[in-house]
């Protein structure tokens, strides 16, 4: 029995230009929606978040936030990429109100 392996390099090829010490409001509009669309992955992936990640506006909602500048008003100040990731991480109140949280702002905040 032959395999075939495939590699595939990928190099530049558009993934997130940033790190955990960004802050998020220096992001550019497609790095926050990746940022985002990430958050939302992790979060929900937590049984305490079903309420949120069941509206079907929260998990689209990223586009939105982005476009009318609520992910900056939410996140503006010294929220950097690492608060947000540590909170979509964790799924804990305690570490989401360090500041990662305002992702879950934004998006309550474009779907009322």
């Amino acid at each position: 029995m032959r395999s075939l392996t495939v590699g595939v390099v990928l190099v530049g090829c558009g993934g997130p230009d940033f790190d955990s010490n960004d802050r998020v409001v220096d992001l550019t509009s497609s790095d926050q929606q990746l940022l985002c669309e990430d958050f939302l992955d992790l979060f929900c992936a937590h049984p305490d978040a079903r309420g949120l990640c069941d509206d079907p506006c929260i998990m689209t909602g990223c586009v939105a936030a982005v476009a009318d500048g609520t992910i900056d008003a939410q996140c503006a100040g010294s929220v950097t990429v690492g608060m947000v990731d540590d909170c979509a991480t964790s799924g804990e109140f305690a570490v989401c109100v360090q500041g990662g949280g305002c992702m879950i702002d934004a998006l309550e905040a474009v779907c009322p």
